[in-house]
């Protein structure tokens, strides 16, 4: 009888590594009887099954991250999925091969769907799933979920989310059951052993399917993990300008954005003891279920964490590294790189500019007769210039508190800054108000080098907010059509004028399709608005703050 072999992951199990190495000899696998299809979208060639088979059998296609991710009608890349499946299908194949860890996330209806389908066509069905222990899992699922965008804080990895009666079940658990229910011929491996095959894990896969020669197979690996300091330098960015709103991709993020910052090398990824806790009750549960439906190569070793806590420390090595990698990146994101450095590495002035902006580099490779490097390091106008940077830095000290930006998801294109007090009420009490992360440095007390900012209400769409400096305050509020338009909320913090050089310039955009709706932006973002939103109008610079 037709075998479909259908490998379900779990995710995190050398899931990329076996999906690489069966596409790339996809040949020298059907001269030994197994055939690995590719399925297409577009001009996209698909070695990972989880994108068509999920999107095929899943209820809620269009909520499918690699749909959100890729900017596909579902319906029209379903019909173009079933339309290859039927194919594959419809051939005279004794193996067919499919591995997609995302199968395994599809409910017990779903996959009976699935079931249906590959038995109509006359195949017999046999599933295989790899499971690594749950805390290895864990920190290796959390890395990847990093790297698609989420932040740690983001991140619950214990209880499933995807309808199961019992709402306190380990997301392991519950998929177990799941497919036990389904397929109750499935065959479990521990990843533990699969790692200790000549071959490592690709290997021993091939060796549970029925492969056992390899001497003409081209292993391959891939997905490496990413380092502690890279995922959470990343895990911080995706924090403050997170890669998704309701679903969506982010309109001043882009897929792949952070990539670069991958490379970064450093200690292995692992969570800490207090980020742990909320972890520690689903890891119990689950190495206790494992342990006694399994073995003790299914679980974790105990204890779990070595007596004294490692600290995260970053080498020369690693800045290094990061001043090479940090021109790649956009602008947003090297900014956010910068914060990170700043507030939560907290590196000096000094370290922050040889990492960010190279200028101490750039002065020294200017070639210069000796005489006029003598004079240029001794001479009173090169001291002048240090006074002169010392005060800017000054000035923008001066700038220390943050300014967090939410979007009015209620309101497409309307936008409120608010400071630490109130955005923790916004937080709390405001759902439709969605973080978007510290948008810049202001002062919330005056300064003698600062203007005043004014918060004005739109009162024909409350929740759409105007940012103006004193003189355009007092025309509106002489103006009796805008003064019955908006409400004057006051002072909302200080920053510095427009042209002063200070700070960093953000512009203000207005909304032409939403009127009353404003974005104050800078940078990649700024730049991102002029080239990429015609309805928004440029308005001109608004004011200087820090980032």
């Amino acid at each position: 009888m037709k075998q479909f072999i259908i490998h379900m992951g779990f995710h995190k199990t050398a899931t990329t590594s076996i999906q690489t190495t069966c596409a790339v000899n996809k040949e020298k696998l059907e001269e030994l009887g197994f055939y690995y299809p590719l399925f297409n979208l577009d001009h996209r060639v698909i070695t990972n099954h989880s994108i068509p088979f999920y999107s095929l059998f899943t209820s809620e296609p269009d909520k499918y991250h690699m749909n959100v991710r890729w900017k596909v009608d579902p319906g029209a890349a379903n019909k173009q999925y079933e339309e290859q499946l039927n194919h594959i299908l419809n051939q005279e194949y004794e193996k067919v091969l499919i591995s997609g860890e995302d199968i395994s996330k599809l409910c017990a209806t779903e996959l009976e769907k699935m079931r249906t389908k590959i038995q109509s066509y006359g195949y017999d069905i046999r599933v295989i799933v790899v499971v690594r222990p749950p805390l290895s899992s864990i920190n290796s699922s959390i890395q990847e979920m990093v790297k698609n965008g989420y932040s740690l804080e983001s991140i619950n990895l214990n209880h499933n989310n995807n309808g199961s009666q019992n709402k306190k079940e380990s997301i392991i658990v519950t998929k177990i059951k799941t497919i036990e229910s389904v397929f109750p011929q499935v065959e479990f491996f521990s990843f533990k052993n699969l790692c200790h095959h000549e071959y490592g894990p690709v290997g021993h896969f091939f060796e549970i399917i029925g492969v056992t020669d390899y001497s003409s197979l081209e292993f391959f690996r891939a997905n490496d993990s990413m380092s502690e300091q890279a995922t959470r330098l990343i895990s911080f960015i995706n924090k403050e300008q997170p890669l998704f709103i309701s679903e969506k991709i982010n309109p001043f993020r882009k897929d792949g954005d952070t990539v670069e910052l991958h490379k970064l090398n450093g200690d292995k990824f692992q969570l800490n003891k207090n980020e742990f806790q909320k972890f520690r009750d689903g890891v119990d549960q689950v190495n206790q279920y494992l342990l006694n439906k399994f073995d003790a190569s299914f679980c974790d070793q105990k204890p779990y964490f070595p007596l004294s806590e490692r600290e995260i420390n970053w080498s020369e090595q690693q800045f290094e590294q990061l001043k090479n990698i940090i021109s790649e990146v956009d602008e947003n994101i090297k900014m956010l790189a910068y914060d990170y450095c700043k507030n939560i590495i907290c590196l000096d002035q000094e370290k922050l500019s040889a990492v960010f902006f190279q200028k101490h580099q750039e002065l020294e490779d200017i070639e210069l007769p000796n005489n006029q490097k003598s004079a240029t390091h001794n001479s009173s106008e090169n001291q002048e210039s240090e006074v002169i940077d010392s005060s800017e830095n000054y000035k923008l000290e001066i700038l220390d508190t943050p300014i967090y930006r939410f979007q009015n998801l209620e309101i497409p294109g309307s936008y409120l800054f608010a400071s630490e007090e109130e955005a923790h009420n916004i937080r709390t009490n405001y759902p439709d108000l969605i973080e978007e992360g510290v948008a810049f440095y202001a002062a919330i007390a005056p300064n003698e080098n600062l203007i005043p900012l004014y918060r004005f209400q739109s009162n024909q769409r409350p929740g759409a907010y105007l940012y103006v400096e004193e003189t355009e305050r007092n025309l509106i509020n002489a103006d009796s059509n805008l003064a019955n338009a908006f409400n004057d909320e006051g002072i909302a913090f200080y920053v510095y004028r427009a042209g002063t050089g200070i700070g960093v310039s953000f512009s203000r955009f207005q909304n032409s399709e939403i009127s009353g709706t404003y974005i104050y932006a800078t940078g990649a973002e700024a730049d991102s608005i002029r080239s990429s939103c015609p309805n928004y109008i440029d308005e001109g610079i608004a004011f200087e703050a820090a980032i």
